[in-house]
Order: C-alpha cells, then structure tokens, then sequence
C-alpha cells in the first residue's frame, strides 16, 4: 500500500483525499480481523486452561470422596 502513492506520482496522478480515505478505511479493516483473530486465539487458550483446570480439580473431589 505504500508503493501505491509513488506509483501514482510517476504516473503524474493526483494524490487524491478519496485514496486517503480508502487506505485508512483499508488499515482500519485489517486491524479489526487482527485484534479479533487475537482474542479468538486468548479465548480458544482460556478454554484449554479452564478445561485443564477443571480435570484437575475434580479428580481431586473424587479423591476426598473415596476418602470418606
């Protein structure tokens, strides 16, 4: 996206606020999908852990069970 400017300018094409706009809409767009591919990753990790957790803590319950 950066060349894109440069190209233009060879070309003797105007700069345009409209080409402004449309990488930001761009930039703004691809840090969407970042930040929600990122906490899909943090929520896909906390279930794993809960899940791990959870084994754990209630194999211990069973233990105290047979205990009694």
């Amino acid at each position: 996206m950066v060349v894109v400017p440069e190209a233009k300018r060879e070309l003797l094409m105007e700069v345009e606020v409209a080409d402004f706009i449309g990488w930001w809409l761009y930039y703004l767009v691809v840090t969407v999908g970042m930040v929600r591919v990122v906490k899909g990753l943090m929520w896909v990790g906390v279930v794993v852990l809960c899940r791990r957790f959870r084994r754990n803590s209630g194999d211990e319950e069973q233990e105290e069970d047979g205990k009694v």
